[in-house]
């Protein structure tokens, strides 16, 4: 936001406006919507903490799709247990990739039923929750 001809900095997720804006004062959004380009493994975590601490992402979703690990109080990275859970994740989101010309099927009634609440209708990349059932390796061919 700029007010009195100078921008604010640090103004945190700005999906709500909650100030009063005068003649002459000017209001940038900026808006994701996209899917992003690349692998979300390949996302430095800062930028990752970052996107958890504006309210973008959640702890979960940063663990769960990005591969990183924070400490819930202080958003501290973990790196051990990014390094970690990104080793996880790098077969499942190679065979993702791989099989992108194929339109990802949404969970069943029944599947989504298992998951937790917050859970989106299509299968996560979570091994431990989604992966190994919903994106089998290339070689196997049972699928």
């Amino acid at each position: 936001m700029r007010k009195n001809n100078e921008w604010e900095k640090g103004r945190v997720n700005a999906k709500v406006l909650t100030a009063q804006l005068k003649s002459g004062d000017a209001y940038a959004l900026r808006s994701g919507g996209g899917g992003g380009f690349g692998s979300p493994l390949e996302r430095p975590p800062e930028r990752v903490r970052e996107d958890v601490r504006q309210g973008y992402v959640s702890l979960r979703a940063a663990r769960d799709y990005y591969g990183v690990v924070l400490d819930p109080d202080s958003l501290a990275i973990d790196a051990k247990a990014t390094a970690a859970e990104r080793a996880a994740a790098v077969p499942v989101h190679h065979s993702r990739f791989m099989r992108q010309n194929v339109p990802l099927r949404r969970l069943t009634a029944a599947e989504l039923a298992e998951k937790a609440p917050e859970h989106p209708p299509v299968p996560c990349l979570r091994i431990s929750c989604c992966g190994m059932i919903s994106f089998p390796f290339q070689d196997d061919e049972s699928s």
